[in-house]
């Protein structure tokens, strides 16, 4: 009889170890988070590099420098000595120009010259997505004109053009008006105004609407967009 209960007793554990064996098994996947993907819409603000001093270029006369991690950026104009023009100014290129030094203070990139501007004043813009860094450099005679942009990435400086807007009175310049957006496309230039002098000063400046126009640039070229 104990045997026969023992012999049971077996069978009934075999019985339940075969069972566990033949259920499916519900393994846990682990939730893996993807990255956050980058904004692809977004826009820059003007920001304050730090001023620096004790920046010197032969035959360079400074008026404003800058630090921007491992770069420096001045604005100034090369001299004329005893009154002459001399090389790097010539006929079509001289004036203020925007000059970008490495570390070691050298020469990593020189505008051409803004000719016989009374004001040519940089401005920078920033923004949270990338290390892209948009300047414009507002210009001026007696009046208020556009300004050169140029871009600063990877450590690269590139001269996009001008845009050749500014405000619809004496008292109101590009800067003043200046929007910066980036899509996944290309970067906009527009302004906050309801009218803007286009071409001021030029054969072609025009008091226009502002029905969005903007200037883009799509990697390759910055041009106006009415």
């Amino acid at each position: 009889m104990k045997y026969i209960f023992t012999s049971l007793f077996l069978v009934l554990i075999l019985f339940a170890c075969g069972e566990q064996e033949n259920k499916p098994h519900n393994k846990t996947v682990p939730t893996i988070q993807q990255p956050a993907e980058e904004e692809k819409d977004f826009s820059y603000r003007e920001f304050q590099p730090d001023t620096v001093s004790g920046i010197s270029l032969k035959g360079f006369d400074i008026e404003a420098s800058y630090q921007i991690n491992s770069l420096y950026f001045l604005t100034g104009y090369y001299e004329y000595p005893d009154g002459e023009m001399v090389y790097p100014n010539t006929e079509t290129d001289f004036g203020d120009r925007l000059l970008v030094l490495d570390k070691q203070h050298k020469l990593r990139f020189q505008s051409k010259g803004a000719g016989d501007v009374y004001l040519f004043d940089p401005h920078f813009y920033k923004n949270a997505q990338n290390d892209k860094i948009y300047i414009v450099c507002q210009a001026a005679f007696e009046y208020y004109c556009g300004g050169d942009v140029f871009l600063v990435e990877n450590q690269k400086i590139k001269h996009l053009g001008t845009i050749d807007i500014s405000g619809k009175d004496m008292e109101t310049n590009l800067i003043d008006i200046l929007q910066i957006h980036e899509n996944s496309k290309e970067t906009i230039f527009s302004f906050k105004a309801d009218s803007v002098i286009f071409n001021p000063g030029g054969e072609k400046e025009d008091l226009i609407k502002n029905t969005n126009l903007h200037y883009r640039y799509d990697g390759k070229r910055l041009e106006f967009v009415e």
